[in-house]
């Protein structure tokens, strides 16, 4: 992030090149420094209060804007990876279930087996021991 300029550097500054110059007026003319200088030392000093709360509210805003937008950063740098995991999770999911899906048919295929077994004797003892369920009674 680029710097902010120091404003309040800057301000200390000129107010300090301006007190000087009004001491050096104030000499040449024979007024008393004090009498010019004091009220031109308060402003510069509400000035100076101005600036650096500014500078406060400034920061306190940065942060407020700044910390929120980095700990939604920090969690989508990890979407990723966890997004990448779960899918990994799915195409194992995947492979279990078309194992269960072939297993089920095995056992389906087993119980239809096991029906057309148990219909020969049941067949058998519907129709007799010398019939066939195709020759009629």
């Amino acid at each position: 992030m680029p710097e902010m300029p120091d404003l309040l550097g800057a301000w200390r500054e000129a107010a300090d090149q301006l007190q000087r110059a009004a001491g050096a007026v104030a000499d040449r003319t024979g007024h008393g420094a004090k009498d010019l200088l004091a009220p031109l030392a308060r402003q510069s000093e509400i000035v100076q209060r101005m600036l650096q709360r500014q500078l406060e509210i400034e920061q306190s805003l940065m942060h407020g804007v700044v910390g929120p937008a980095q700990a939604v950063t920090q969690a989508l740098e990890r979407a990723p990876e966890t997004i990448r995991a779960q899918a990994t999770a799915f195409r194992a999911a995947a492979v279990s279930f078309e194992q269960a899906a072939d297993l089920l048919d095995i056992q389906a295929q087993a119980v239809e087996q096991t029906i057309g077994a148990l219909r020969i004797p049941a067949d058998l003892a519907r129709h007799g021991l010398g019939r066939t369920p195709d020759s009629g009674s």
